[in-house]
């Protein structure tokens, strides 16, 4: 097997990667918890100002409809990730990054950077003691490298 570095590329699946989808519903999920915030403070704040029951209780309802539906709302982008993410894998890499995914969980797998198709991972790939002192930091250095080789060669805009 070759030795990792930052110029070794891999043919990619065309289309958004898993990490996109994954970002994307997690963006999704991050987003509603501050709109639930404030409308369960403006649910409060109308019943504090004399507003009458039956429109505070509305808007409660509103409330717990809106979470039950925003729950099961994200599903759909989550099936999206989880099926790029079986494409992926049969095409032998993955685009997630994550810390089972850098660790020992995935290792017959390349871990490759969306933007420029280039490898962060060997599949296989022994890893030295930084990488199991500090998986997220190794990882990110990793991912620093192949992008700093990508612009310098000028392929990030894929």
């Amino acid at each position: 097997m070759d030795a990792w570095h930052p110029d070794m590329r891999r043919d990619v699946v065309p289309g958004p990667s898993a990490q996109l989808w994954g970002q994307v519903w997690r963006g999704a999920a991050l987003a509603w918890v501050p709109l639930l915030v404030v409308t369960l403070f403006a649910a409060v704040r109308a019943e504090d100002a004399g507003t009458p029951v039956y429109l505070f209780v509305s808007l409660a309802v509103w409330l717990v409809c809106v979470m039950l539906v925003g729950v099961r709302g994200l599903r759909p982008l989550v099936w999206l990730e989880e099926r790029r993410q079986r494409i992926e894998a049969a095409a032998g890499y993955t685009t997630t990054l994550s810390d089972d995914i850098a660790d020992e969980a995935m290792v017959e797998l390349d871990v490759v950077d969306p933007r420029s198709a280039r490898v962060i991972r060997l599949a296989g790939e022994q890893m030295p003691r930084a990488f199991f002192n500090d998986r997220q930091a190794f990882m990110r250095d990793r991912l620093r490298r192949v992008r700093a080789a990508a612009r310098q060669a000028g392929d990030t805009a894929r």
